[in-house]
């Protein structure tokens, strides 16, 4: 309802401008954004200097309820959901990686029972990591932080004997100004896949086009990383 009432405001206010500005909105949730398209979205503005970028940050599900309304025409999510709107298409798939204080006595390689959940800095990835969660260290063992966005997360993560288990792509954004170190899993962890979900647009198609391939050479340089 408030994506509805923002937009009915925003039409609103373009009642009478004549402008014809191409657009895109990419919506994703926020681990995305914030690590791993933001080079995509620098590499699409210059490329396409005359189309307004607008990037909202969203949970999955609202991703969908947003794209099935017209609201955005491009997305990235960790769940899919099938409707007769949208495409749906597994986009990239990455590992789940050990990361604690640069400075922290643990070892390159972590074993399970080395990690004490007291210490850890939860956040629900996707559904399949929050399963292996529970399984890996029982339905009772609740860390004592959960949170979702990804400044809070480079925050508690740099502090004492904390740990947590994220995504590559995170880790890696974190370990740029060595605040955090990235270690080994010697257990098997589900890696973490980001669906793309478009609305087919013949108007846009072109404007999708280009971003989509901006997406991929990050996706190589990504994948070239050490």
């Amino acid at each position: 309802l408030a994506i509805k009432y923002q937009k009915i405001i925003d039409e609103m206010m373009e009642i009478g401008k004549t402008s014809k500005t191409p657009k895109l909105r990419v919506s994703s949730i926020n681990s995305m954004g914030t690590y791993l398209l933001t080079p995509a979205y620098e590499n699409f503005l210059q490329k396409m200097p005359d189309v307004v970028l607008e990037i909202q940050d969203m949970a999955t599900d609202s991703v969908y309820i947003s794209m099935e309304n017209g609201f955005t025409d491009l997305g990235f999510t960790v769940s899919r959901r099938e409707n007769r709107k949208t495409v749906t298409y597994p986009a990239f798939s990455e590992p789940m990686v050990f990361i604690c204080p640069y400075n922290a006595d643990y070892p390159d390689v972590i074993e399970l029972n080395m990690l004490d959940i007291k210490n850890e800095v939860y956040i629900y990835w996707f559904d399949e990591f929050d399963k292996w969660h529970k399984d890996a260290f029982g339905p009772n063992a609740i860390p004592q932080l959960q949170l979702e966005i990804m400044s809070q997360l480079e925050f508690f993560v740099t502090k004492n004997k904390n740990w947590a288990i994220a995504p590559k792509s995170v880790a890696c954004g974190l370990a740029k100004d060595n605040k955090v170190k990235i270690c080994s899993l010697a257990f098997d962890v589900p890696n973490r896949v980001t669906y793309c979900v478009y609305v087919p647009d013949k108007s846009k198609a072109a404007i999708i086009k280009c971003f989509l391939g901006c997406f991929k050479d990050t996706l190589l340089s990504f994948k070239n990383m050490d």
